[in-house]
């Protein structure tokens, strides 16, 4: 997923930076939360936490499925969007 944000134009253009979490440098010893990537996007310098799943094609996802995301420390860190 990191190098689909870095190579598609979409999110190339967006983003300047994209970091595996472990490999962000801000993350000041921070558990992930279940935040997979870090962004910062080009214009604002604001982050963005991005979280990553990979499910059959036919799987619904839901609530639990994202539940480790945790919203506390996206909320004081990242872009709120």
């Amino acid at each position: 997923m990191r190098k689909y944000f870095e190579v598609t134009p979409k999110y190339r253009d967006l983003f300047e930076s994209v970091w595996l979490w472990n490999d962000w440098p801000d993350r000041g010893g921070r558990t992930d939360g279940g935040i997979d990537l870090v962004a910062r996007e080009r214009e604002s310098g604001e982050y963005y936490a991005i979280q990553c799943k990979f499910y059959d094609p036919s799987h619904n996802l839901y609530k639990i499925d994202i539940d480790s995301f945790s919203m506390n420390q996206v909320r004081s860190h990242f872009h709120k969007g």
